[in-house]
């Protein structure tokens, strides 16, 4: 068998910077989803290895409740931990504290969201390539959101973020360039979203 050559990287691989949020409390599940396993593996280190196939230049995750959970969870990953302190004042506090924490160098950071658990590394791959001077983002559900690729001068508008107000407040402009990413639809907030997720573990 001849041996297959690994992925090119992405253009922007050693310029790009990825921000994964897993601090939220899970209130509507009533368990931390970040520690939900599909297929034997917890949620937030799932995407923290999709995140690393991509070989950018740092991966952070921001984490709040049941932190303890979530680093044994990621033991051994490359994942730069953050700590928002701030977290239960609503998810921009968490999306400041990894913007902050994102290296100076970084041209474009993608912003993923741990609960997206339909998302691959091909979902991901697609986005980032088309990542340039404009926002990028998922296209799903007729509607634009995270994953989301920012270029650099749009991180002081993350940073202005206040209260309950994601990123997904920045990707209304016609100039966002929209990527069609349907498995983005699926994420994890109630309990019926967890049968769904447990029914398709046992076919992975």
């Amino acid at each position: 068998m001849i041996a297959q050559p690994p992925p090119r990287p992405l253009p922007t691989a050693r310029t790009l910077a990825i921000l994964i949020l897993a601090a939220g409390a899970s209130q509507r599940l009533g368990r931390p989803k970040q520690l939900v396993r599909l297929a034997g593996e917890a949620l937030v280190r799932r995407v923290v290895r999709q995140a690393t196939s991509l070989r950018p230049a740092w991966i952070g995750v921001v984490i709040g409740a049941r932190s303890g959970g979530v680093r044994a969870a990621l033991a051994s990953t490359s994942a730069t931990l953050i700590t928002a302190r701030h977290w239960r004042r609503g998810m921009a506090c968490s999306l400041v504290a990894g913007v902050r924490a994102a290296p100076r160098s970084a041209r474009h950071l993608a912003i993923l969201s741990v609960d997206q658990w339909r998302i691959d590394a091909r979902d991901l791959r697609r986005l980032c390539a088309r990542a340039g001077r404009v926002p990028v983002a998922a296209q799903y559900s007729g509607r634009r959101g995270v994953p989301a690729v920012f270029p650099r001068h749009m991180l002081p508008a993350l940073l202005a973020l206040r209260g309950d107000q994601g990123a997904r407040a920045l990707l209304q402009s016609d100039a966002v360039r929209a990527v069609a990413m349907p498995a983005a639809a699926e994420d994890l907030d109630t309990p019926a979203d967890l049968r769904r997720l447990r029914a398709r573990g046992t076919r992975t």
